[in-house]
């Protein structure tokens, strides 16, 4: 029996160097070989079905990495079975034939209720061994989660029978090491089965078939110990961790990690405990969370040590008796998290400590605890300041929210009054503010803000407040009247500015020698000239600008002693960036010799600081966005050539990738990166040089696909993206559909993060004229059938995030303009009334929301005209749409619009003529009362609505 104790340094298979950087220490020659045979079986494979004596094929029902599953007729006995045969490109794979030969041997050595059974088994002509299994045709689990929403009871039950399915298995031999919710089968009478041991192993086997330190099953559900150490060292209790994994994703509606690349899952797996179910939706039972807590222990001895002990603990919940399991202590949790995140538990250490310091002074004295009090606050500052500063660049601040979450119960279960503590509590909801607005959370951060501002004013309301009371009300003025400017509430932001600078002008002067303080005011005073400019005030600006910057340049000097401080650093990109802001205000006016003075200042500035901190990579990166803005000025005023222009482009791309490789996980600086490729393609475009064009879009293609792995909520960026992707869709369109609808798909994922973020009119219109666009592409590259499939898609999407969003409408308004989209396809006229009819039944079942969107009674009256007028519209279709537009129109009319008023009535003339006499004086009467119940204009109208009778 080989040992584990060391790993081997060449691969057993073809006897190349083994990469222990790869997780598991997987060797790379047979990982390529694999994909390579993979390819090239696959381009070499047929399109035609098999053909197995004594089955007739019917359907292919799933595809996966090792095989092709098809519902078939068995002639002998007469049934229909699921067939599964070796995919063709998996024939030359390494191993693969071997893995599916085992799950055959895995099948037939078990028997049970839960356990899909294996028919029959063997080899086609071309030596691709195949098997039959019962069809179990009622879905997946995965297609039935919802379902099972907040059904605890029915949780449990179907839990305990898959839980006793799986012991019985290990009792066999048999590891499954595949549990997920796709795996979990169902018949038509709703029976469970386990499906797929294709990466099934033998339990008292040593080596697998698979190497044995390969990764193997799907991330969300893999054991810890399956991430660190691969095939060798799962055991039962492994796939006890995916059937808790899987009553966790039944419970709590969501994967327990989630993330849209594999390595960023496993990292989480490794990294971080599971977020608590409870966290997750409060109303599930104790008793369960505590279950799936322990199903799921990072230490392989804390879990329940069968998958029968699993189902017996459920069985005692469902009876009302006392579950064995015991609730993990939150010191556990802490220890368990601090061995996983060494380096991350320091910060968080030291905040527990003081808080369990300080209610273990509790009992000595108000003195002490005011002491253990404030130094615990103070770690908290430290750590709300910091953790975003880090996170940032990532775009990932949605990381913070349970921070942010946690710390807020801190500070409300210890409402304290004295000055330090309110400005350390203002300062903590500025920054919540702060991850908020980024990811287009406005409103939310204004709430954050105007109570930052009630704690600052009261922390410095007595006389003889500290300096850091001054800081924090200067500090949370600014931020709230940037958030204000931002929210297009100029009064209050003016009125916010105006009483902050009045305050700081009452300070003593021995504060305003502080830097940190003297850096805020000068903010405060560009805030003052943001506003001006936004207001259309461009002198004032401008002079408020100035006054801004003479204010930093006397703080410079001090500034430069430490360039590399963090809070020095933010100051003099500040500086830098003031400059920048006064070219605007001068591009503004038109004054072309002021732009060119500013963005020149802007740039010389950002040398300077350079000079003084050569490795900063942070003054680096605001040079080459310097560098960007200077060359595309230079380029606007025809300082330059387009050619001089191109080298100067072409020298930033190639300084931005440089600094970009040291820092690759910045998707910021990528995007900018990116943003300066597409520059290069402007100018290749306008001296109309097509190789050059095609170079930087197979650029920004490549770059593209890196960011789109790097999932962010960081709203500036997302749009970038989508304005990246969209042209990626465009250029690509008529030259390689394929990666055009890659890019053009991405686009739209990106469109609706973006709506998830910010949901809003301009977002929504924004999604809906892509989606026109992309399905007329599909439509011309492919056929409208193609089309409407993907809208149909959009379709469900779009009605599943109204069921998630806080503004479910503006979700069911953009599902309606995708059945519009369809119903401008050329397909045949029954499909496109139904799509009409489709439309305008969800604009009318939700027109009591109308009045949030003001093209709603527009798009209504343009779908009700589109099919109450269509010939091919039936009779009955007619009169239920009428009647039930006539019940909504009380809402469509709001505001009063005496010509929109005229079309209805058009409309309805038009339309009531087509409908049986019988049923006029319903419809007649209905539109009396809407339009002609009290005295109106409309006489003409009243007639020729009268006469119809």
């Amino acid at each position: 029996m080989p040992s584990d104790s060391t790993s081997p340094k060449t691969c057993p298979t073809c006897g190349a160097t083994l990469d222990p950087s790869l997780i598991g220490g997987g060797c790379v020659a047979c990982l390529w070989g694999d994909i390579i045979a993979g390819e090239k079986d696959e381009a070499s494979s047929t399109s035609d079905t098999p053909h197995i004596v004594g089955y007739d094929i019917l359907e292919e029902i799933g595809r996966g990495g090792m095989g092709v599953v098809y519902r078939a007729l068995q002639h002998t006995p007469a049934r229909e079975v699921a067939l599964k045969i070796i995919a063709p490109y998996s024939l030359r794979a390494s191993e693969a034939r071997k893995r599916f030969l085992l799950e055959i041997d895995a099948m037939a050595a078990v028997e049970h209720p839960t356990l899909l059974p294996l028919y029959d088994a063997g080899e086609d002509k071309h030596g691709r061994p195949w098997l039959t299994m019962q069809l179990a045709n009622g879905g997946t689990l995965l297609d039935r989660i919802e379902t099972y929403s907040s059904d605890w009871k029915k949780i449990a039950h179907l839990l305990i029978c898959l839980s006793r399915a799986i012991h019985y298995a290990h009792e066999r031999g048999i590891l499954h090491r595949d549990l997920k919710p796709a795996n979990i089968l169902f018949d038509e009478e709703n029976n469970p089965y386990i499906a797929d041991f294709g990466l099934a192993k033998w339990a008292d086997e040593d080596i697998s078939i698979s190497r044995s330190n390969m990764l193997l099953g799907s991330p969300a559900y893999l054991a810890p110990e399956a991430v660190e150490g691969g095939s060798k060292l799962t055991t039962t209790v492994s796939d006890v961790y995916g059937l808790g994994a899987i009553l966790y994703e039944l419970l709590c509606g969501k994967k327990p990690y989630e993330g849209t690349q594999a390595a960023e899952i496993l990292t989480q797996i490794l990294t971080r405990p599971v977020i608590s179910p409870r966290l997750c939706l409060a109303s599930i039972p104790r008793d369960l969370e505590v279950i799936v807590l322990k199903s799921m222990a990072y230490e392989p001895s804390k879990r329940y040590q069968s998958a029968a002990d699993l189902a017996d603990d459920l069985s005692r919940w469902l009876d009302g008796k006392p579950i064995l399991a015991r609730p993990v202590s939150k010191l556990e949790r802490v220890w368990i998290w601090a061995k996983r995140n060494p380096l991350s538990a320091t910060l968080s250490f030291l905040l527990i400590s003081s808080l369990l310091t300080a209610g273990f002074l509790l009992w000595q004295s108000n003195k002490e605890l005011t002491i253990a009090l404030n130094d615990a606050e103070d770690r908290v500052d430290f750590m709300t300041r910091e953790l975003p500063v880090s996170l940032e660049p990532l775009g990932r601040l949605e990381l913070l929210d349970a921070v942010f979450e946690n710390t807020s119960k801190h500070y409300e279960q210890n409402k304290r009054t004295d000055p330090n503590s309110l400005s350390r509590h203002a300062d903590f909801l500025t920054q919540w503010s702060q991850i908020l607005r980024p990811r287009g959370q406005i409103k939310e951060s204004l709430i954050r803000l105007n109570a930052a501002m009630e704690k600052a004013i009261a922390a410095t309301a007595k006389k003889n407040f500290p300096l850091e009371a001054a800081r924090s009300r200067i500090s949370t003025g600014q931020r709230l009247g940037e958030a204000l400017i931002e929210d297009q509430n100029y009064h209050r932001a003016r009125t916010t500015l105006n009483e902050t600078l009045e305050f700081s002008d009452q300070l003593p002067k021995k504060y305003l020698q502080d830097l940190r303080l003297a850096d805020l005011i000068a903010q405060l005073i560009l805030e003052q000239a943001v506003l001006e400019h936004k207001q259309g005030n461009q002198s004032a600006a401008l002079a408020k600008g100035k006054e801004a910057i003479k204010k930093w340049q006397i703080l410079v000097p001090r500034l430069l002693k430490k360039p590399d401080s963090p809070h020095h650093q933010k100051s003099l990109i500040n500086v830098a960036k003031a400059h920048y802001f006064l070219f605007r205000i001068h591009q503004a006016n038109g004054d072309k010799a002021g732009e060119s003075r500013q963005i020149k200042l802007y740039l010389d500035a950002l040398k300077k600081f350079i000079r003084t901190s050569p490795g900063n990579l942070i003054y680096q990166h605001e040079l080459q966005i310097a560098g960007q803005l200077y060359t595309s000025h230079l380029l606007a005023t025809d300082a330059i050539t387009l050619d001089e222009g191109k080298q100067r482009f072409i020298q930033l791309d190639h300084d931005i990738v440089e600094l970009t490789a040291q820092a690759p996980g910045n998707i910021r600086w990528r995007t900018d990166s990116m943003a300066n490729a597409l520059r290069l393609a402007e100018i290749a475009e306008q001296q109309h040089d097509d190789e050059a064009k095609k170079l930087w879009m197979n650029v920004i293609s490549q770059r593209l696909n890196i960011l789109y792995k790097m999932y962010t909520t960081y709203i500036r960026v997302l749009i970038v993206h989508r304005r990246a992707a969209s042209l990626c869709g465009a250029y690509y369109e008529n030259r390689d559909w394929s990666l055009a609808r890659h890019h053009l798909n991405a686009s739209f994922d990106i469109h609706r993060q973006i709506c998830r973020l910010t949901p809003t009119l301009k977002e929504h219109q924004l999604l809906q004229q892509a989606t026109c666009t992309y399905s007329d592409s599909i439509s011309k590259h492919e056929n409208p059938q193609a089309a409407i499939k993907w809208l149909k898609n959009q379709i469900e999407i779009n009605r599943k995030e109204s069921r998630k969003s806080k503004l479910p409408i503006l979700w069911l308004w953009s599902e309606a303009a995708c059945y519009r989209c369809i119903a401008k396809l050329n397909i045949s006229s029954d499909s496109r009334v139904d799509a009409n009819n489709q439309c305008l039944g969800i604009l009318l079942t939700h027109a009591d929301k109308a009045q949030l969107i003001p093209s709603y009674p527009d798009n209504v009256l343009k779908t009700a005209t589109d099919l109450l007028t269509d010939n091919n519209t039936t009779t009955d279709i007619r009169i239920s749409s009428l009647k039930q537009l006539l019940s909504a129109l009380h809402h469509l009319r709001k505001p009063h619009n005496p010509e929109r008023d005229k079309k209805w009535l058009d409309l309805l003339i038009q339309v009531i003529p087509k409908i049986p006499v019988a049923s006029r004086q319903t419809i007649i009467d209905l539109a009396q009362q809407e339009f002609f119940a009290d005295k109106n204009n409309y006489s003409q109208l009243y007639l020729q609505l009268q006469r119809l009778r």
